[in-house]
């Protein structure tokens, strides 16, 4: 089996000046708008293209074409792969976003509902006397422990649709 270096699998990057003038210069401008195509990419793709043909002289046409037609569908996959990145970053920050919005809402209702907790438990004590002296027996309900995550996780399935208690 062949032994495989560093330098064959990452080529080292050069940077590389491009200059064209007058009549070059407009060529390229129209193709490069023909193809919309942004303009370092044109130029990666010309200089890659030609490279290939360099490196073709003793290949056929249709070896040539081939060989175009492998870099231009690289070229297509790496384009796509980006563009699927860029998309899942524009959801991410978008989850960010809203989850931010939610906590600063949560902290604005905050100190109001602690205002309210005393007069909902005055009001409470109040019913629970009301029961005793009707003579209503009151059960005592004991919750279940429950993790906060499993709380975390039941807030989200009921905001979902989905029954709570099911992972």
């Amino acid at each position: 089996m062949a032994e495989t270096h560093a330098a064959d699998l990452f080529p080292t990057l050069e940077r590389v000046s491009v200059r064209l003038c007058g009549s070059s210069l407009n060529l390229f401008e129209q193709f490069v708008r023909m193809m919309e195509w942004p303009a370092e990419d044109a130029v990666k793709i010309l200089l890659t293209y030609s490279l290939v043909i360099e490196k073709g002289r003793g290949l056929s046409p249709e070896q040539v074409r081939d060989e175009l037609g492998g870099a231009r569908a690289e070229l297509a996959t790496l384009r796509h792969r980006a563009f699927m990145a860029d998309e899942t970053i524009r959801t991410l920050e978008m989850n960010v976003t809203g989850f931010t919005a939610a906590i600063e809402q949560f902290e604005k209702s905050l100190p109001a509902l602690e205002q309210r907790r005393p007069a909902v438990l005055a009001r409470f004590e109040q019913l629970m006397a009301e029961a005793v002296r009707r003579g209503i027996e009151i059960e005592e309900e004991v919750p279940d422990s429950v993790t906060p995550q499993q709380s975390l996780l039941d807030f989200f399935r009921r905001h979902r649709g989905a029954p709570p208690g099911r992972d």
